[in-house]
């Protein structure tokens, strides 16, 4: 299991705190700000998630692993807010936010998605486009429920857990056994 460092409360997704609250802010920071935001959310007690992946780097025969963003410069944190409340952050370039109550529940649904394929899922890392694939649901197992694009390349199968309002995704490797259903 790869459990997400920076999320707050850590139980956000399955917990029942978003069952009230549907809707997200998606916060720009600054270029490489994101965990210091986050840090700070923390501290406020704001529920936020800074989805990462880890990326290993051999240096000097030093092997060092990063934790690194999967939409850098994005923080999303639960609720409705303006510039305004994150003015103490020192950090905030602008906000993104969902134009009407179909556009949050999509978002909503896409952040638990991503947040089941990082917990679940092996070797995410970030998606730069959609490529060809099926649109599909699993249908059994640890990430039952999860929607997304299946890939197959060679002998892996990948699930693109796309991001509409951001425009990018996160790819997770998911088991050849894996039980899927064709979305129409």
């Amino acid at each position: 299991m790869n459990r997400q460092t920076y999320l707050y409360p850590y139980d956000l997704f399955t917990s029942g705190v978003l069952s009230d609250l549907k809707t997200w802010t998606c916060v720009r920071s600054r270029p490489r700000w994101e965990k210091k935001f986050a840090a700070w959310a923390a501290g406020q007690r704001l529920p936020h998630f800074l989805p990462v992946y880890a990326r290993e780097t051999i240096s000097h025969r030093k092997r060092r692993i990063a934790e690194l963003p999967l939409f850098p410069g994005y923080v999303f944190v639960a609720g409705n807010y303006d510039k305004g409340a994150f003015s103490r952050a020192g950090s905030v370039a602008y906000l993104l936010k969902p134009r009407s109550p179909h556009e949050a529940e999509e978002l909503s649904l896409q952040l638990l998605h991503v947040w089941r394929g990082l917990e679940q899922g092996t070797h995410p890392s970030p998606a730069r486009g959609i490529d060809p694939g099926e649109d599909v649901e699993i249908v059994s197992g640890p990430l039952m429920g999860t929607q997304g694009r299946l890939l197959r390349r060679g002998g892996d199968m990948s699930l693109i857990l796309w991001v509409n309002m951001l425009g990018t995704g996160v790819e997770v490797r998911i088991g050849q056994d894996a039980d899927v259903r064709r979305l129409d």
